[in-house]
């Protein structure tokens, strides 16, 4: 059975988790960034996208060429109204990619962070879809400036992908070592 990793994409309203979360689980919808605030329509709590991809087996230290991934994407929304349920939910976290929107400030990006300061930074990724005329300076935070950020255009998406796959790769990773720790554990 493939190891499964829940991957959280979280941030603050409007700023493409959803838009996101369709193009990594290969969801097709039409997106045209000139009328997405006039269709916007945001994710009421969470929406669970399940999906299978295929890793590179060389990245998580297995002897396969590629390897099966069950995936679950909560596209959680940003709305402060659905904070109180976060303590419930994030510790079901394995990964997590953390959207920023143009004007996402600092501090609110800290607090989206430590609901999930259970996983590592390797298997965390900050995320800033634009598009090509922005030229907004980002204000992440002093932990969150310390993670992997990618910046790219909203139709130009490869590079998410590939850190994507990575981000699952150590998830993989992580969670074998935990096996093993608790394997040993019990044998004594």
């Amino acid at each position: 059975m493939p190891p499964k990793v829940a991957v959280f994409v979280i941030g603050p309203p409007r700023s493409g988790k959803t838009f996101l979360a369709n193009h990594l689980g290969e969801v097709s919808e039409t997106f045209n960034t000139s009328s997405a605030s006039s269709s916007y329509r945001p994710t009421q709590g969470v929406r669970i996208l399940e999906l299978e991809r295929r890793i590179s087996g060389n990245d998580v230290k297995r002897k396969s060429d590629a390897m099966a991934v069950q995936v679950e994407l909560w596209d959680c929304s940003g709305n402060s109204k659905f904070y109180q349920a976060w303590p419930t939910l994030a510790p079901a976290a394995r990964a997590v990619i953390l959207m920023v929107g143009d004007d996402t400030k600092g501090e609110e990006m800290e607090a989206w962070n430590n609901f999930f300061s259970h996983v590592p930074s390797t298997q965390k990724l900050v995320v800033h879809l634009t598009d090509s005329s922005s030229k907004a300076k980002l204000r992440l935070g002093p932990t969150v400036s310390s993670l992997s950020i990618i910046s790219t255009t909203w139709d130009s998406l490869e590079t998410i992908s590939k850190e994507f796959d990575r981000l699952l790769a150590e998830a993989v990773k992580s969670g074998d070592a935990e096996k093993e720790r608790e394997e040993r554990s019990i044998a004594g």
